[in-house]
C-alpha cells in the first residue's frame, strides 16, 4: 500500500451504501480500525443512517454520509432491474450523490476504494476508477456474476477478495482474463474467553442467523421434533429476527412447524442477539443447515466457542469444518442427516467434546482477527 514516493500516507475509503450490521460490517469494522497506522488512513463514507454508524462512532471513528433519494435506499439487490429507462432514472437519482463522492475523494486524496456489497461496488466502482483511484471490492457472500451488472462490477475492480478458495475458483473460471483480480482470504474475528458447561442439559442446539428460508430454521425444527419424538430430550435457540423488508410468511410457517411437532416448549426464539456468545457458550451444539452461505462468522464463533458445528455442503463451509473431526458437514436440504449427526452428537458426549475442542483449535490457527487483518492487507500490499 505504500506510495511510490517513499513513507508517504495510503488513504483507503471504505464505502457502505447501506451501513446495517452482520457479519460483513462487522468484518468492515475491524478492517477500518486496524488497518489505520503511521502510514495508512481510512475513512469511513455512506449514503444513508444505520446501524453500523452507531458502531464506528463508540470505536472513535466519525463518519461521513452523503445522502441519496429516498427512492434509491428502498431498493433492494433483487430489484435492480437491467431495463435502460430504469437505470437512467436511477443514475439521474444518485447524480448528486455521486458528485459527493467525488469531491470527498478528491479533497481526502483517497488512494484505495473497498467495497463490500455489491450495491455499493455498482455505486462507487466505476467513478473510483475514472478518478484513477485503485477500487478493492470485497465480496462476502456467494455473488452472481455472470450477468452484466456483475461483470460491470467485476470490471471497475482491481482486486476482488472473497471468502473462501471455492469462491475464486468459481470466479476465475467465469472470468479466466481476470482471475488475477480474485484472492481469497477466510474470515476472522476476536473473541472473548468464555467457560463451557459442558453439562448442559437438555441437549442445547443453537443457530444464528437472520429468519428468512435460506437459512432453514425449519430443518432445524423438523429434525429437533423428531429427536423429541424419539426420546432424546433437546431444546433449539433460534438467535436472529426477519429482517423488516421480509414479509411475516416464514415466520409463520416456523410457528406452526413447532406446534404441529410439539416442540412449544422446546423451541426459545431469541430475536436480535448483538453477540449471541451467552448463548452458544451454553450450548452443546451448533447448526447451520443454509441453502447458500459464503464462509459465516456465526460458525467461526461457535468455533472459537468450543462447539461441534453441523452445516451443509455450500459456499466456504468445507473449509471451515473439518469433516468428522471439528463437526459434520451435510447435503443442502437434508432434515435425516441433521437429525443423525444431532443423534450421534447426543449419545456420543465424549466425541462431542473431542469435535468442540478440535474446533477450538481450527479457530485459533487459521480463523483469529490477526489472521484475517493479515490477509487482506497482503491483498492491499499487492496493488501498484
Amino acid at each position: 500500500m505504500q506510495k511510490g514516493g517513499g513513507n508517504l500516507v495510503t488513504s483507503i475509503l471504505f464505502y457502505e451504501s447501506r451501513p446495517e450490521w452482520g457479519g460483513a460490517q462487522k468484518c468492515e469494522l475491524d478492517l477500518l480500525l486496524s488497518l489505520e497506522n503511521d502510514q495508512v488512513k481510512t475513512y469511513f463514507l455512506t449514503s444513508t443512517d444505520g446501524p453500523m454508524i452507531s458502531r464506528i462512532k463508540d470505536a472513535g471513528k466519525e463518519p461521513a454520509i452523503i445522502q441519496v433519494n429516498d427512492s434509491i435506499n428502498q431498493i433492494r439487490k433483487g430489484q435492480v432491474k437491467t431495463g435502460i429507462f430504469f437505470l437512467i432514472q436511477k443514475f439521474l437519482y444518485l447524480l448528486p450523490h455521486f458528485i459527493g463522492v467525488l469531491f470527498f475523494i478528491l479533497k481526502n486524496r483517497i488512494d484505495i476504494v473497498y467495497t463490500s456489497q455489491f450495491r455499493s461496488q455498482l455505486i462507487v466502482g466505476w467513478l473510483a476508477k475514472l478518478l484513477g483511484r485503485k477500487v478493492v471490492w470485497h465480496i462476502h457472500g456467494e455473488e452472481k456474476l455472470d450477468n452484466l451488472l456483475g461483470k460491470f462490477c467485476v470490471t471497475f475492480s482491481d482486486k476482488i477478495i472473497v471468502v473462501s478458495e471455492k469462491l475464486k475458483d468459481q470466479y476465475c473460471g467465469l472470468f479466466p482474463k481476470q482471475k488475477d483480480k480474485f484472492h481469497a482470504v477466510h474470515n476472522g474475528i476476536e473473541i472473548p474467553t468464555l467457560t463451557k458447561n459442558h453439562s448442559i442439559r437438555p441437549f442445547t442446539i443453537s443457530i444464528v442467523g437472520t429468519i428468512i428460508e435460506g437459512k432453514r430454521q425449519d430443518l432445524a425444527i423438523r429434525a429437533c421434533g423428531k429427536l423429541r419424538k424419539m426420546g432424546y430430550s433437546v431444546h433449539l435457540n433460534i438467535i436472529g429476527e426477519k429482517p423488516p423488508w421480509h414479509s411475516d410468511d416464514y415466520k409463520d410457517t416456523l410457528a406452526r412447524l413447532i406446534e404441529e411437532s410439539d416442540m412449544a416448549d422446546a423451541v426459545t426464539f431469541t430475536g436480535w442477539v448483538e453477540n449471541p456468545y451467552a448463548h452458544l457458550i451454553d450450548s452443546n451444539a451448533f447448526i447451520l443447515p443454509s441453502d447458500t452461505e459464503g464462509l459465516p462468522l456465526s460458525i467461526i464463533e461457535a468455533m472459537a466457542l468450543g462447539l461441534p458445528c453441523i452445516s451443509t455442503n455450500v459456499g466456504g463451509v468445507p473449509e471451515l469444518i473439518d469433516n468428522g473431526k471439528t463437526g459434520f458437514i451435510i447435503n443442502p436440504g437434508s432434515e435425516h442427516e441433521l437429525m443423525e449427526k444431532l443423534k450421534f452428537l447426543i449419545e456420543h458426549p465424549s466425541s462431542c467434546k473431542r469435535m468442540g475442542q478440535a474446533a477450538r483449535k481450527r479457530y485459533e490457527i487459521y480463523f483469529t482477527k490477526a489472521s484475517f487483518v493479515k490477509g487482506v492487507a497482503g491483498v492491499l500490499n499487492t496493488i501498484k
